[in-house]
């Protein structure tokens, strides 16, 4: 029959739990036994001595009837009288435990009788004057003689019978110590056999499938499949049978996350902490020409380029120092020798204690970014030189020293706007593009929100005027780290938008706060403000807010861009609440400690 783990529990506690309750109970049924017979014969001892007292208080009565006829001092009538009380305490005694003498019944009622008639006796045979009445005295002693004998020969039988008992529970005695002895004995040596036995049936049944257990957790934790199969039909087999499914599950996630990782288009790989290469995914042969076999086990700093080396180190070790993580570009040497741009972002796991990376191909981004670099510089040169020698020619021909009719300066003036108006848009596309790829440096230095705020308002005051829009500027003023000319220049690009989409009359505000970590500064208008699902792209390129009508002026589409890059080259950030119909608010934020968190 096949017991599940906790019935085998169970039965290895009850069967000793019963053995030793059948012990006890053999012990206690002998114990019983001794001490019956050990009542026996403290029985027999007591009314041995009882006999052996009233016997030597008769003898005593006796020899002092005997001396009375030769003395009469009172002294021995009242030790008479002391001894007969006494002689019938010890017979109210002996019937008192011959109560319980089933078999010899009689014999003690025929020893009563006989004592109460010698007792009878001898205090009559005191009431007879020796001298006087010699003949009554005599037969009456001649009586208590008779009965003296007959109480002497039944004192003696029954003292044997009580001796014979004696004995009889002496052998008892030593039944009972042998019997002792030996449940003692064989429950030791049955407890050790039955140790034994139980102790063998849990090994073959439990210890040595549990063992088998641990050994395929084992092999599991090492990757290995389980080594045996737990036979039975208990919690142990049922938890070896749910390892052996668990193991299969594993082995089928486990491929099924290598084919992921072997078709990622990404190399995925884990360092240890001595920078080797313990994992990678088969990518790393498409990318850069290396088998992952040949990887792995290899210093990840030797596929370096020797410029990025010192660098690269210096990151991964700070990354695993701080348990943070690291994201950082380097080079690495392809196996034909060229080298390959790749973006890099590393997380240290304490508790694998291994850099875990993912690795980016980014050639075709920076070539892209190269491109982009060559063809602003092309811009710059073949673009920007032609148009400023046709608008300087424009300039002179609209100036005093040519007479021009009205429909040919008309013309002129309208070649003229159209000039200026594609230089300043290539101009704010090549700013735009040197601050995303990171060539505009900030001249950085002390400056005050009054400083900017004055600037930006006195390069708008007329476009303002034309319209009669009143600009209310701020009476506090607040020092910050920063590059003056470009945070004028983003709040100038602000207030032209805010002038712009504002109606005649209307008024701009200008807000400034400051706290701990930053400083802001808004700008506030009444105009018609920006619709919700417009806000989350205003600030990328070529993004504009939708107009009313045809007739709305339009501009590039970049002045905000550029506004985000100068904001965000200081290392703060910039955005804008809008309620359609009631206006907008701009704003930005520079971090109090530019000069430590800017480049």
């Amino acid at each position: 029959m096949a017991l599940s783990l906790t019935k085998k529990v169970l039965l290895l506690v009850a069967i000793p739990v019963v053995f030793e309750l059948i012990i006890v109970s053999v012990l206690l049924n002998l114990i019983a036994n001794v001490q019956d017979a050990r009542t026996k014969s403290a029985h027999a001892r007591d009314l041995g001595a009882h006999l052996t007292s009233l016997m030597s208080i008769f003898v005593r009565r006796a020899t002092l009837i005997a001396l009375r006829r030769m003395l009469t001092a009172e002294q021995m009538t009242n030790q008479e009288k002391a001894l007969a009380n006494k002689a019938r305490d010890e017979i109210s005694m002996l019937k008192a435990l011959s109560v319980n003498e089933k078999t010899e019944y009689e014999k003690w009622n025929e020893l009563e009788r006989i004592g109460h008639h010698l007792d009878e006796e001898f205090t009559t045979s005191q009431q007879f004057d020796m001298e006087e009445d010699k003949l009554q005295a005599a037969k009456a002693i001649a009586a208590a003689n008779r009965d003296f004998n007959k109480m002497f020969a039944m004192t003696d039988e029954l003292s044997g019978i009580q001796t014979t008992v004696q004995k009889e529970n002496q052998e008892y005695f030593e039944k009972y110590d042998r019997q002792l002895k030996q449940v003692i004995q064989l429950s030791l040596l049955a407890s050790v056999l039955l140790a034994g036995c139980l102790t063998a049936y849990f090994n073959v049944s439990t210890s040595r499938r549990l063992k088998m257990l641990m050994n395929n957790t084992t092999s599991m934790a090492a990757g290995e499949p389980p080594a045996d199969h737990v036979p039975g039909v208990d919690e142990l087999a049922q938890i070896d049978e749910i390892y052996h499914q668990m193991y299969k599950d594993l082995t089928v996630l486990r491929q099924k996350e290598r084919a992921i990782l072997d078709n990622a288009s990404e190399i995925i790989c884990s360092l240890d902490k001595d920078m080797r290469l313990t994992d990678i995914n088969d990518a790393s042969n498409k990318l850069w020409g290396f088998p992952a076999n040949l990887l792995i086990g290899k210093r990840f700093l030797e596929l370096l380029a020797d410029e990025d080396k010192a660098g690269v180190r210096a990151t991964l070790l700070l990354a695993i120092q701080n348990k943070t993580d690291a994201r950082f570009e380097t080079q690495i040497i392809r196996a034909d020798g060229t080298a390959s741009e790749t973006a890099w972002s590393a997380t240290w796991s304490d508790e694998q204690r291994s850099l875990y990376c993912v690795v980016s191909d980014i050639s075709e981004r920076k070539q892209l970014e190269r491109m982009k670099q060559e063809f602003a510089s092309m811009i710059s040169h073949d673009l920007r030189t032609p148009l400023h020698s046709v608008l300087a020619a424009i300039e002179l021909v609209s100036s005093d020293h040519f007479t021009l009719d009205d429909q040919v300066r008309m013309y002129m003036d309208r070649a003229h706007r159209n000039l200026k108006f594609s230089l300043s848009l290539i101009n704010q596309l090549l700013e735009i593009e040197k601050m995303e790829a990171g060539h505009v440096s900030l001249e950085l230095d002390v400056t005050s929100t009054k400083e900017i705020v004055s600037k930006a308002v006195e390069a708008v005051l007329d476009l303002s005027k034309s319209k009669e829009i009143t600009i209310i500027v701020p009476s506090t003023n607040y020092e910050l780290i920063g590059d003056a000319d470009r945070l004028v220049q983003v709040v100038i690009n602000l207030l032209g938008n805010a002038i712009k989409f504002s109606s005649d009359r209307s008024k701009i505000v200008i807000g400034e706060v400051q706290t701990e970590t930053y400083t802001r500064l808004s700008v506030n208008d009444e105009g018609r403000g920006i619709p919700k699902d417009q806000l989350a792209g205003i600030f990328e390129r070529f993004q504009q807010v939708n107009p009313i009508d045809k007739t709305e002026k339009q501009g590039s589409g970049l002045g905000l861009a550029i506004c985000k890059s100068i904001v965000e080259a200081h290392k703060g950030q910039i955005g804008v609440t809008s309620e359609p119909g009631k206006g907008s608010s701009f704003w930005f934020e520079i971090p109090r400690q530019a000069s430590e968190s800017t480049d």
